[in-house]
């Protein structure tokens, strides 16, 4: 009605519906958005949305006061409430991506009273799975209004960090045992709120805090495969003016730990993002870790165990370049790992050189090392993991030519990860199966597995496995006979890795 020539590009479809989201689909706001039109791009609005409540007026004197912006109607609908159902609605808003009843009272100090009166009063909602939510408009507001009382915010901002991050410690040890598929439905609905405590954390340099939810928060991101978000994650963390060089004397133990955790993963989602090349050149960075005298040896056990992680790392990016020094890398890990009885540590260092083995074609002894992997981590009871070693084993075997024991291995892999419900790992297995139905010559099978290893890659920011695959994929097609479509997936494959 505002414009009504007004046809909307694929771009500003995407703001509209982005608009939406925002208020809800509230039929006001939705109202006094449009009355933008004329002078804005729906990106724009959706923009200024964001900023500030104040954008959603109204000029027009038709219109009562209180429905004259969405400020003055949650303004209206505000004074109606009690003093306490205000601090708890002030508290709430530090979630994100809703919340669980428990959250809300251990968060929000919300007794299951006020709860309940603010679900009757469509102050929250909560749906099918029990868990709660707000009007993204009223979160603002409610934000708006804790920002105004700076010692309750911090308060809130502490309490927010120290639940989940307790959640994000207790994953750290779910996910290496049995109890990783039960557990995961609840830890992955929370990976907004865990992301939100961890970046403001990060920027209060809160590092008693954020020490527990180092390992969990890496866990978390790697499963759902959001490797971007995951490295940015650990390099903001890393860069904290506190754990710079020359600013450990107090706390030096704590500020360690940290600054190796951080490097780990922080390189860890490099290299899977196949920026392995930066990854190596963060390397400088470990070297006041590596080389500290004070961590020589297991005097602080937690210090000494992210020291033994940390060469993982240095070793997993150097083995496909400089074998000998990846080498003395693994060496010192399996030394640590073997000190500390850490059983997981010891497991990785196994699999890590396995893994280089296999790359530089001693077959046998990355057999008789993925073995070694797989007693530890059958007796850990680590199902991901598990079907992690499967996988290797597979290739091991079909590079060795024992085609129907690789075949058994990648089936078995195939089935834990779907069992497991994760994306990428499926992927993985689809490619493996792939790979070995291309090693048989039977082009089509191999075509298929790598067609569906695709669509589900495509919804990851996992750019070099999706150029693997389409490579191999146009290898099938060019060998199945369907040269056009062969080589088009080749030249996604070139710009990939372009």
């Amino acid at each position: 009605r505002v414009q009504p020539s007004f046809a909307a590009s694929d771009r500003a479809k995407t703001a509209i519906d982005e608009l939406c989201r925002l208020v809800d689909g509230m039929p006001l706001a939705i109202e006094l958005a449009a009355a933008w039109s004329t002078v804005l791009t729906p990106e724009e609005i959706t923009a200024e949305i964001r900023e500030s409540l104040d954008f959603l007026g109204s000029d027009a004197g038709n219109r009562p006061e209180r429905h004259a912006s969405m400020r003055a109607v949650i303004e209206s609908s505000w004074r109606h409430l009690a003093e306490e159902e205000q601090e708890v609605l002030q508290r709430l808003s530090v979630m994100q991506g809703g919340f669980t009843r428990h959250a809300a009272i251990h968060v929000g100090d919300a007794r299951d009273g006020l709860l309940l009166g603010l679900v009757n009063k469509s102050f929250l909602q909560r749906n099918a799975s029990g868990r709660f939510d707000m009007h993204p408009l009223l979160r603002q507001y409610a934000a708006e209004s804790l920002e105004r009382l700076p010692v309750r915010l911090a308060s809130t901002r502490e309490q927010h960090c120290a639940y989940f991050f307790a959640k994000l410690a207790q994953w750290a040890i779910d996910a290496k045992g049995p109890r990783q598929i039960e557990r995961w439905p609840a830890i992955s609905s929370e990976v907004e709120n865990c992301s939100a405590a961890w970046i403001w954390a990060v920027s209060q340099e809160q590092i008693d805090l954020l020490l527990p939810a180092y390992d969990g928060l890496g866990l978390l991101y790697e499963r759902l495969g959001a490797f971007e978000l995951g490295e940015r994650a650990f390099q903001t963390a890393g860069q904290m003016s506190c754990l710079a060089d020359g600013s450990r004397a107090e706390g030096a133990v704590q500020q360690g730990i940290a600054q190796a955790k951080a490097l780990t993963w922080e390189m860890h989602f490099a290299d899977s993002l196949g920026k392995t090349e930066e990854a190596i050149e963060r390397l400088d960075s470990t070297q006041n870790i590596l080389g500290d005298e004070s961590i020589q040896s297991a005097s602080d056990t937690e210090l000494y165990r992210a020291r033994g992680y940390l060469h993982l790392s240095f070793a997993h990016l150097l083995r496909h370049t400089e074998r000998a020094l990846a080498d003395e890398h693994y060496a010192q890990s399996v030394t640590i790992f073997v000190e500390l009885n850490d059983q997981r540590g010891l497991s990785q260092a196994y699999l890590g050189q396995s893994a280089m083995a296999r790359e530089y074609g001693d077959y046998r002894l990355a057999e008789v090392l993925a073995n070694r992997c797989l007693k530890i981590v059958q007796q850990l009871e680590d199902v991901r993991t598990i079907a992690e070693v499967q996988g290797r084993l597979g290739l091991i075997y079909m590079d060795l030519g024992e085609l129907e024991a690789a075949s058994g291995f990648f089936t078995q892999v195939l089935e834990s990860n779907r069992e497991l419900g994760e994306t990428s790992k499926v992927a993985n297995a689809l490619e493996f199966l792939g790979l070995l139905a291309l090693y048989q010559g039977t082009n089509h099978v191999a075509c298929r597995h790598f067609e569906e290893s695709l669509i589900l890659l495509e919804g990851m920011s996992a750019p070099l496995p999706i150029g693997l695959v389409n490579t191999w994929l146009g290898i099938g097609l060019v060998q199945d006979g369907q040269y056009e479509r062969g080589l088009s997936h080749g030249l996604v494959a070139l710009s990939i890795a372009e």
